[in-house]
């Protein structure tokens, strides 16, 4: 394949904010008149919030948990919109606070290389806080583009794991999709990717749980790092 352009998902592929947007979905749930209760464990975390929209999520979780009383679908509506705020505004308020956003350093190498042999670096996360964290955490300085949940709502493209998200992200790096690898860490993600015809998917399962989940979705190469990936990319674009 001719190589323009590394597509990149943000959380858990360049910055770990996972416990960050956990806590704030916890505060944010668990503040709601009804759910006071509802232990939210890290696999429960993981069905409703993982690698979608969070209006998403939150729908899908109020729905399954609603208890004896279903709510209709008008209060679910106004729940999820009033839920997406309020954990908005916590997960904000903890980065400006200062809570620290980790930036994976094998990450930060391989944005690097593909700076340094004319490769583009452009951003593929479907969420809306995305811009945000890229420019706390001065990752703006390596990428060329930017699609985000903001992006995909300006031009009304449906979320991951629909194969518009990825169009999309190729289109905002002014790249073929065939020319692009995307580089994710959940099923949806790669889904997305995968469906839209991207060159290549690198799933990065820096969770022990992905893994098995980047290998059903269909990624060509599945690894806990990408310190060595570097190699394997440069051998599949000579083949």
């Amino acid at each position: 394949m001719q190589l323009e352009c590394f597509l990149w998902d943000l959380d858990g592929v360049l910055t770990d904010t996972t416990m960050l947007h956990r806590n704030a979905w916890i505060d944010a749930i668990m503040t709601e008149s009804g759910f006071e209760d509802i232990e939210l464990t890290d696999e429960l975390f993981d069905k409703y919030f993982l690698g979608v929209p969070r209006i998403v999520g939150i729908r899908r979780f109020l729905i399954d948990n609603s208890g004896h009383e279903a709510l209709t679908p008008d209060e679910v509506e106004t729940k999820t919109e009033i839920i997406s705020g309020r954990k908005n505004e916590i997960f904000r308020s903890a980065v400006k606070k200062g809570s620290a956003i980790k930036v994976y350093d094998d990450a930060i190498e391989l944005l690097k290389w593909a700076k340094m042999n004319g490769i583009k670096n452009g951003l593929a996360s479907q969420s809306e806080n995305a811009e945000y964290v890229v420019m706390q955490t001065n990752l703006d300085k390596y990428l060329d583009s930017m699609a985000t949940g903001k992006t995909a709502k300006k031009y009304k493209i449906k979320p991951k794991p629909n194969k518009e998200f990825y169009l999309h992200a190729a289109d905002q790096a002014s790249s073929k999709v065939a020319n692009c690898i995307a580089i994710e860490d959940s099923y949806v993600g790669a889904a997305s990717a995968i469906t839209a015809g991207a060159g290549m998917c690198i799933g990065v399962a820096r969770r022990n749980a992905s893994y098995m989940e980047l290998l059903a979705a269909g990624c060509n190469i599945v690894t806990r790092e990408l310190i060595c990936i570097k190699d394997i990319i440069d051998l599949g674009i000579k083949s």
